[in-house]
């Protein structure tokens, strides 16, 4: 086997380079980690221009295989070792940036070009409570109330308990250590004056339009503190397989440029390569109910389960079954893939009129988006229809609605990372899904039912019934709470659109115990082998939030390893 050659793409070396090497990782990081500065470099592992961007993100995959560990006697030759090799590089920077500081030596692995993984698109928060700046700011601890939440809204049972007190407490711990090592943190915020007793975010990233930049920031710090302690990166290098000797795992096998490499762990692996949104064998295998009604994903191209397969391959078992997140909004007839904040799929978020596919008027869910899914999920066909007239410009261009439900501002940060993609001028995109079709018009709601296949006096009905409720100012029976969502529907042409859920995450992967240790068939734990994030069954989402959960995880698996060492 060739030895690995040193790169912007490859930064590993042997036992007897380790110094050197480590310092080259550090210089090389450092111009990746601010790539977005050059116009035609990649911006955190993505394609910065939109057609590179939509053409890889239109990728799926369709594998269900289990591929088998690579015996440790069958190793041609390592081509590098340290303490712990974390696989994926998104929250799982956070475990090993923590490994890495309590003094271990530590190898951070992606498949992309720099870190960041899905992370980088999310804009939620870390889910947390009774940090040290929401007692500062005098918000209740509810640390009962998410505990209770992680163990009755999911699927996952009281054998969990343990571990989700584990979550809880790990990502106070987490954030407490973040500022002692120079991040701090704030509590998040709604709208721009509501702080949440549940969340906080890295301080000073909430102004303006906040995707890309809270997960930016936080991941930024982790790379900073993995660097400085000696951590050394390998990009581009997908993970193929476990490596194990007499049942436990002892490295890793990756390919680059078409060749196998094998990187040793000491100490231990952490598998924290997300979940398997991109891969639809896997979806209707593990998450048969959530995929049905499902539309788009808009989790990524990243999530493609390899890393749950080789765990399942190496004997883990699998848990989380059926679990995974939904929101509403998924619009018809668009690419599997679809970023979240895609003006058609926003502007089917906002607060029309929704009917189901009997014609019945739904209620309109605008502060529990995954509530709202579920609900869709379990309605007839799994689908509804969201409706508005020619004024819909108009009336929505200004409307503020909470988190994720907001169409893209004319002073959101990093435009130029999205252009053709997302975009402040959002009306061109919307006007060419209705003149695809993918909104349907019709110059009456008679000929908008025969379209659309729904029962035409109903629909009829619903629009009387709107128009009534517009006149009347109160919509708060149907869930429209701000008097400037009640606009009549009067205005031909009117617009239909059919709508299911759009997929944000799995919740389906390695059975891990309370402290992230993956968990065999036989039900005995797999030495050396730990899972993190959307790559383990995730009972504790709830608890911690999506990218949260991410980094907590990962770093209660590296400091399990640590006490270990």
């Amino acid at each position: 086997m060739s030895d690995i050659a040193m790169s912007r793409r490859t930064f590993l070396g042997t036992a007897s380079t380790v110094t050197a090497v480590a310092a080259t990782a550090t210089a090389l990081q450092t111009s990746a980690a601010h790539a977005d500065e050059a116009a035609d470099e990649e911006i955190q592992g993505y394609p910065h221009t939109a057609s590179q961007y939509v053409a890889s993100y239109a990728a799926c995959t369709n594998d269900l295989s289990e591929p088998e560990p690579i015996a440790a006697a069958d190793v041609p030759a390592w081509a590098d070792e340290a303490d712990v090799v974390v696989c994926g590089l998104g929250g799982g920077l956070a475990g090993a940036a923590y490994a890495a500081q309590q003094g271990l030596s530590v190898i951070g692995i992606d498949k992309a070009s720099s870190y960041g993984g899905t992370s980088q698109e999310a804009c939620m928060y870390y889910f947390a409570t009774n940090t040290r700046c929401q007692q500062e700011a005098g918000l209740d601890d509810l640390t009962d109330f998410l505990t209770q939440a992680a163990l009755t809204g999911y699927p996952v049972g009281e054998k969990y308990a343990k571990h989700v007190s584990n979550c809880m407490q790990g990502i106070r711990d987490l954030v407490a250590w973040c500022e002692e090592n120079g991040q701090m943190w704030e509590p998040g915020w709604v709208d721009g004056e509501q702080k949440q007793a549940f969340a906080v975010v890295p301080a000073g990233t909430q102004e303006g339009w906040n995707s890309y930049r809270i997960m930016r920031t936080v991941e930024d710090f982790y790379d900073k503190v993995f660097t400085e302690n000696g951590g050394r990166y390998l990009f581009d290098a997908p993970l193929t397989g476990l490596v194990m000797d007499d049942g436990a795992v002892v490295g890793i096998e990756v390919e680059q440029d078409g060749e196998k490499a094998y990187v040793k762990a000491n100490k231990g692996v952490i598998l924290a390569c997300g979940g398997f949104t991109n891969n639809i064998a896997m979806l209707k295998a593990y998450c048969p109910r959530g995929f049905s009604g499902v539309m788009v994903n808009t989790a990524g191209i990243y999530d493609n389960g390899d890393a749950i397969r080789i765990g399942l391959g190496a004997g883990a078992q699998l848990d989380g079954y059926n679990n995974n997140g939904i929101f509403d909004g998924g619009i018809a007839d668009v690419d599997w893939n679809h970023h979240l904040y895609a003006p058609d799929i926003q502007i089917a978020r906002q607060p029309w009129l929704q009917v189901d596919t009997m014609g019945d008027r739904q209620i309109y869910n605008h502060t529990d988006y995954e509530a709202f899914g579920n609900q869709i999920i379990k309605m007839p066909e799994q689908h509804i229809f969201s409706f508005f007239d020619a004024n819909w410009y108009e009336n929505c261009k200004d409307w503020t609605l909470p988190m994720c439900r907001n169409l893209p501002k004319a002073d959101m940060p990093d435009q130029e990372r999205w252009e053709g993609v997302l975009t402040s001028d959002w009306k061109p995109q919307v006007d060419k899904a209705i003149e695809s079709g993918r909104i349907v018009s019709a110059d009456t709601v008679e000929e908008l039912a025969e379209k659309l296949g729904l029962p035409t006096e109903k629909l009829a009905q619903a629009f009387d019934d709107w128009n009534a409720m517009v006149a009347s100012g109160d919509g708060s029976e149907w869930g429209y709470d701000n008097p400037d969502w009640l606009k009549p529907l009067d205005t031909p042409p009117f617009y239909g659109q059919r709508l299911g859920c759009m997929m944000y995450s799995t919740r389906c992967g390695l059975s891990i115990n309370e402290n992230q240790q993956v968990i065999a068939k036989n039900g005995e734990l797999i030495p050396g082998l730990y899972a993190a994030g959307m790559t383990s069954g995730r009972p504790a989402n709830c608890v911690c939030g999506d990218v949260g959960y991410g980094a907590t995880s990962a770093y209660l698996a590296a400091k399990d390893i640590v006490a270990q060492a």
